[in-house]
């Protein structure tokens, strides 16, 4: 099984001395950014006007990923 985006982002991200993630400040930014990028490759959002749009409502059955089309689905911005 190969590993996603999200999946491999966050093994770079830890640091195996200190045991926990390396800048833990900044790790959400990371991960979401990942999180658009795997929506992005599956055809699920575009950018349009410089705004993230759904290009559908069909799920991937990744519960990251669903969890991240429905946030992006009710926001306003």
């Amino acid at each position: 099984m190969e590993l996603t985006l999200k999946e491999k982002f966050l093994i770079l991200a830890y640091d195996p001395v200190k045991g926990k993630n390396l800048a833990t400040n900044f790790i959400s930014y990371g991960l979401a950014g990942a999180i658009l990028m795997e929506l992005a490759e599956l055809n699920r959002i575009k950018i349009e006007k410089k705004r993230v749009k759904l290009t559908g409502h069909q799920r991937t059955g990744d519960h990251v990923l669903d969890n991240a089309l429905s946030l992006i689905d009710k926001g306003s911005r």
